[in-house]
């Protein structure tokens, strides 16, 4: 929770969306290669935490689920 906060996770609902990335694609999805994606997502600093989780799910949906 704590690694998630550090990017601006911080609503409950965000945390859980984190956290089942996770679970998803490994603990070290925001720094793995195979999910720089992701990593490039939680840096944006442009985004609050919402809009991060909302974009990586997206990815998830549209880029990935294809």
């Amino acid at each position: 929770m704590e690694k998630g906060k550090s990017y601006g996770i911080e609503f409950e609902n965000d945390i859980r969306r984190y956290l089942e990335c996770m679970v998803v694609h490994g603990a070290d999805f925001d720094e793995a290669r195979g999910t720089a994606w992701a990593g490039a997502i939680l840096g944006k600093t442009d985004l609050n935490g919402t809009e991060k989780m909302d974009e990586i799910a997206n990815y998830e949906l549209f880029a990935i689920g294809e």
